[in-house]
């Protein structure tokens, strides 16, 4: 997310009427923020719900400030998808509260984009 020349080629995105797909994980949303606002005419996904795969209290702490800052960005959206976490069960309840904090986040006003994945599907929501 440093380079000049990305950060230059990532504005012809909107020549092209095209949208940006931001997968990056929670360690980066803080970054992520100043590449939104170079293109605040592009909608922004941030993919897989800014990966919240560390759920220690620390872990969640950390996402949460990330993904509220990059929130506030009036052109990011949100794609609610990939919320398991690797050598893990399924957690309803820990997933279902993080689809909850961001709802409450990107609120009813703002696009959502859900989508249902094409790996195993572990559980219903």
């Amino acid at each position: 997310m440093q380079d000049e020349k990305w950060k230059s080629g990532l504005k012809l995105l909107e020549k092209y009427n095209l949208n940006y797909d931001l997968r990056v994980p929670c360690w980066h949303l803080k970054e992520a923020v100043e590449i939104v606002r170079l293109i605040p005419n592009i909608k922004v996904i941030i993919n897989h719900a800014g990966f919240p795969w560390d759920r220690s209290k620390e872990g969640m702490d950390f996402w949460r400030n990330g993904i509220r800052l990059i929130s506030l960005e009036p052109n990011t959206y949100i794609k609610l998808s990939e919320l398991g976490v690797n050598g893990q069960n399924w957690n309803y309840t820990e997933n279902a509260n993080i689809i909850y904090e961001l709802i409450d986040l990107f609120s009813p006003d703002m696009h959502f984009r859900k989508q249902f994945s094409c790996f195993k599907i572990k559980s219903y929501f």
